[in-house]
């Protein structure tokens, strides 16, 4: 069922299970994405949060299937997804408001590949995303790692979050809150940028060096990534340029 989570008038908790199609303006319990559903799941949303509320977001938690449903519901594995994102997309482009749906990793097979494959079910559904955020945790921490996985748009680098609670004498939760905390950042374009500036700190360096000084400190970014920052700060004039002895060998200081 549906409902209001107290104290965020904007977020909606989804059961899993079958959607039943709308009849009238009765109300009826909002389950599972059900195949050709997913606008009665909005609107029932915009009914729950009520005109009085910000529609500048709307958050769905969580858009899943259970393996064993049956009966017209949407399977997430499949192209059925299709025609269920679209409707989040038409929501977001008709209101103006963030969608934003929260969904589920998929279980660890062993490999290693890019992180944006590990979210759970058709591909239609990263596809259809203009950000893709992906939490993590180590096991016993209490921190949390966010990090963007689809971006379509400007870059959003990682960042985390330190989770505090007090629970009640019975056990029970009393309150908790997030803390933003710097998070280590070793693959974006910012980070490449950070690392050739430390390493022109105290001297200057041609191209071949400066790219293998800055390999060594960022090892998962590609070299032809460092070489094309170090020609676009050069460009911007944040990287000052000179004649090498060795004509036509270029050396780069800090502007």
């Amino acid at each position: 069922m549906a409902e209001e989570v107290p104290g965020d008038p904007q977020r909606l908790e989804l059961d899993a299970g079958e959607l039943e199609p709308p009849v009238g303006d009765e109300t009826r319990e909002l389950r599972q994405l059900g195949r050709g559903h997913a606008r009665a799941v909005v609107a029932a949303a915009d009914r729950l949060v009520g005109e009085e509320h910000d529609r500048r977001q709307r958050h769905l938690d969580a858009l899943r299937r259970e393996a064993d449903d049956a009966g017209g519901a949407a399977d997430e594995n499949s192209g059925d997804m299709v025609a269920v994102m679209s409707e989040f997309r038409q929501l977001a482009e008709e209101t103006g408001a963030a969608v934003v749906l929260i969904h589920h990793q998929r279980k660890g097979n062993g490999t290693v590949g890019r992180a944006g494959d590990s979210l759970r079910g058709h591909s239609s559904i990263e596809a259809a995303l203009d950000l893709a955020l992906l939490v993590e945790r180590e096991e016993l921490s209490d921190t949390v790692n966010i990090k963007a996985t689809k971006v379509r748009g400007a870059d959003v680098l990682p960042f985390s979050a330190v989770f505090t609670y007090e629970d009640r004498p019975d056990g029970e939760l009393q309150n908790a809150q997030f803390y933003g905390i710097a998070a280590e950042d070793n693959r974006s374009g910012a980070a490449i940028e950070r690392e050739i500036l430390l390493s022109l700190l105290n001297t200057a360096m041609n191209k071949t060096d400066l790219t293998k000084a800055v390999k060594e400190q960022l090892s998962e970014v590609g070299i032809n990534r460092i070489r094309d920052r170090i020609d676009r700060m050069a460009s911007t004039g944040k990287l000052r340029i000179s004649n090498g002895k060795n004509n036509p060998e270029k050396i780069y200081s800090r502007n």
